[in-house]
């Protein structure tokens, strides 16, 4: 488990790219980021795609997403097979 003082230390001392790298470093059994596609969460996604962070990206797909929302899933799916796309009802 992750101290809390350790994130925190972090937290206080980097940038976003640099949070995400050490987050990502840290021992643990599995990182992930879940994604609405909003442009804050592309901005992370392509962080993490950019620089290969060992950080899982996965969303919920409830079936009722707008449009755009399946077009930019689409998009960020064929960047990368490191989307986990789930449809639930």
């Amino acid at each position: 488990m992750i101290k809390t003082e350790t994130i925190e230390n972090i937290v206080k001392t980097t940038d976003g790219l640099e949070l995400l790298k050490a987050v990502s470093e840290l021992e643990q059994e599995r990182l992930v980021f879940s994604t609405s596609f909003g442009a804050e969460d592309q901005i992370i996604t392509d962080m993490i795609f950019r620089n290969n962070l060992k950080i899982d990206i996965f969303t919920l797909d409830t079936g009722r997403m707008f449009p755009e929302t399946y077009s930019t899933l689409s998009k960020t799916d064929r960047k990368s097979t490191r989307l986990n796309s789930s449809h639930i009802t």
